[in-house]
């Protein structure tokens, strides 16, 4: 059978093919999470990425690994990251470049997440650090540039939480 990352892209490639990208399509991340509810057996983070250059663009189903799993899309310009999220145990980080795409993968808080892009590897690491920033309300955050944009490599200060605003942050420990 074919591997994790070989099916991991072609889901992503599948998902470019017009009218296929997104089940629900919305920049509103409370419109996304909900969305979901009912459809998986888990609740996926959905931060919005759109200050770090990387915006909501929706979501929708997948079908990877014999199991169904959310794919959580956002922009970077004119390409399209899919970030395919399913719970698993703590597994290393690790970044592949197969058939000319990007994947990059971490966990988190019983998840595992893979993003997929034909984008850098560099902007798809930026990515990651932005998601994990996004949907923990903390943590490190990549540098902008004076358009407000992401600098790939860039290291920078920890988030501040926004104000008035609460978070689970649950999924933001790891495992002991």
């Amino acid at each position: 059978g074919a591997s994790l990352d070989d099916e991991l892209v072609a889901s992503h490639i599948r998902s470019l093919q017009v009218g296929h990208l997104t089940d629900i399509r919305t920049s509103e991340e409370h419109l996304v999470r909900p969305w979901f509810n009912g459809k998986i057996d888990f609740a996926p983070p959905v931060p919005e990425l759109a200050r770090y250059g990387f915006p909501l663009a929706g979501g929708r189903l997948d079908y990877v690994h014999g199991r169904t799993v959310p794919a959580i899309v956002y922009k970077r310009r004119l390409h399209t990251i899919n970030l395919f999220v399913w719970p698993s145990r703590q597994a290393g980080n690790r970044r592949v470049q197969e058939d000319g795409y990007s994947l990059d993968a971490w966990s988190r808080g019983g998840l595992r997440y893979t993003a997929v892009s034909d984008i850098a590897p560099a902007d798809l690491e930026v990515f990651r650090k932005a998601f994990v920033a996004g949907s923990c309300g903390g943590g490190p955050r990549p540098a902008t540039g004076r358009t407000g944009h992401l600098r790939p490599s860039a290291e920078a200060a920890v988030l501040p939480r926004p104000p008035g605003r609460r978070r689970d942050r649950s999924r933001c420990r790891s495992p002991a």
